[in-house]
């Protein structure tokens, strides 16, 4: 009977034992559960005892506290990424406002040197048609030299002839 009585009593409390046991896992997975469906990373697992599965809560808020710092690492490194981002389309848009200018620039550039060609074109044509001009005025001024010497030479050959009358 003593036996039957101590084996009843082991058998009740190593129920209990295995009751609080399976209840405190069930009550682990509510609370882990429950973190996860709230998304909120920063709730940890409330420890009580000093045992086995106070060990696994600690673990599970060690591996929250590493999601946590792993999203804030994501969130913050996808905000530096977001800010380069925008820096790399202002300077893609300086950029085409450069080659748009630059653009513009060669095109005004090739338009006045096109003009500076046609006036310098133009210009060579009035200055060979004045060229021209003073070769025919050189050579008007040869013909007067000419035509003054030999009047010069009649006006001396008339004087020459109109002295020696008077001699006579």
């Amino acid at each position: 009977i003593k036996s039957g009585i101590v084996s009843f009593i082991l058998i009740v409390l190593i129920t209990g034992l295995m009751r609080n046991i399976i209840n405190r896992i069930k009550s682990l997975a509510l609370e882990v559960k429950s973190i996860l469906s709230s998304n909120d990373l920063s709730s940890r697992t409330i420890i009580g005892h000093h045992d086995e599965i106070s060990e696994i809560k600690s673990t599970i808020n060690l591996l929250l506290d590493n999601a946590s710092q792993a999203t804030n690492n994501a969130i913050e490194s996808s905000y530096e990424t977001e800010k380069h981002m925008d820096k790399v389309l202002i300077e893609q848009e300086q950029n085409k406002l450069i080659a748009s200018l630059t653009e513009l620039s060669i095109t005004n550039s090739n338009n006045n040197i096109e003009l500076v060609q046609n006036g310098l074109a133009s210009n060579k044509d009035y200055l060979d048609e004045i060229n021209q001009l003073n070769s025919q005025a050189d050579k008007n001024i040869d013909d007067l030299s000419k035509q003054s010497i030999e009047v010069a030479n009649a006006v001396e050959g008339i004087n020459t002839l109109g002295s020696k009358s008077e001699t006579n």
